[in-house]
């Protein structure tokens, strides 16, 4: 097969994008796609790349992992900083390596974020200069340094956001970064919080490190392709909002069953004073308010679900809103008719 680049994984037709809501059974399809081809799937969670959630974060199990390669799970520690530049740069590097073994491979989550950037479109972040002003040449152990005084910083910022409330911090973005503040809702606490962050850490806007790849915030690579003949097939599963919210009551429950608790005290012992931002995943927070509390398990649990709701139903609202993306219902002919479309494609 042609040696692709990294950034024309859009356009490979050897590639297949699988999206939608949370508790879909994107994983299950996924494993189930990459075997029929002989190929691998590459994770596209923004919280699935996390070691030690992997009950929390529904990671592929080991039945499914033994279907076929996976990639892009479970690699970093909860501690690390991480990014949807860096997941873009990541996947497509994955990506080209497994094309260049002839393996076609399923690209599959449901972070809206990650897959536009795997994708090449947003933006390009210009490389951070923090801490090369205030410590010109730094070694091993000024980096540890500035290091520790970044985790500072964030913790205390988490502090504030629990303390004082989405609208205050959303307000001092608007203040310091307009441009980002009108791209991130109120209450999307990653956002808000690395906006503020990066400001306090540079003394510059964080909109302004960012490069459009095009004028209108899209590049070539990310616009589905004019005859629908060529590029990376997409797909986004849906199901009826009662179904939806169905299954993820039980998935919270098979969680619950399987081990959540024990994963959520054993990160709570690890983290408890300064919860690093993958542990804003939908479960963490509310285990931490029992654990400490302030919640009883029906609440945190309750809380969870809620939460879930909410993610589920902006999952659902970004892939509407996207081009080229084929909405399909997720059910037992979903798997046949995406083989039927990729075997055609890859002919």
């Amino acid at each position: 097969m042609p040696d692709r680049a990294q950034g024309d994984l859009a356009r490979d037709p050897g590639v297949l994008i699988l999206g939608g809501a949370t508790a879909t059974g994107k994983s299950s399809l996924a494993a189930d796609l990459a075997r029929a081809v002989g190929g691998a799937v590459v994770s596209a969670d923004s919280r699935q790349v996390y070691r030690g959630l992997e009950i929390g974060t529904a990671q592929p199990d080991e039945r499914l992992r033994a279907l076929a390669p996976h990639f892009l799970i479970g690699f970093l520690s909860p501690a690390a900083d991480y990014s949807a530049g860096r997941y873009g740069a990541d996947a497509r590097r994955v990506t080209a390596a497994l094309r260049r073994r002839g393996l076609p491979v399923v690209l599959c989550g449901g972070t809206g974020l990650y897959l536009r950037a795997a994708l090449g479109g947003l933006f390009r972040e210009r490389a951070r200069r923090i801490g090369a002003r205030a410590v010109p040449g730094s070694g091993p152990l000024e980096a540890v340094g500035e290091s520790v005084a970044r985790g500072e910083r964030r913790a205390a910022l988490a502090r504030r956001w629990e303390r004082e409330g989405p609208a205050a911090l959303h307000a001092e973005l608007s203040r310091i970064d307009p441009p980002l503040a009108r791209r991130v809702q109120t209450r999307d606490r990653q956002r808000v919080l690395r906006g503020l962050a990066f400001h306090a850490e540079t003394g510059e806007r964080l909109s302004a490190s960012w490069v459009p790849q095009r004028a209108e915030g899209r590049c070539p690579s990310e616009a589905a392709e004019p005859d629908g003949s060529r590029g990376a097939l997409r797909f986004a599963l849906t199901l009826p909002v009662r179904v939806l919210e169905s299954r993820i009551r039980e998935r919270l429950e098979r969680m619950l069953e399987t081990g959540l608790l024990e994963e959520g005290r054993s990160l709570h012992g690890r983290y408890a004073e300064r919860p690093p931002t993958s542990l804003t995943a939908v479960g963490y927070p509310e285990l931490f308010r029992y654990f400490e509390g302030e919640a009883s398990l029906e609440e945190a649990r309750g809380r969870m679900l809620v939460r879930t709701r909410q993610y589920a139903k902006r999952q659902r609202t970004w892939f509407r809103n996207q081009d080229g993306y084929r909405s399909l219902s997720a059910g037992e002919e979903a798997l046949a008719i995406m083989l039927d479309a990729w075997r055609e494609r890859l002919a």
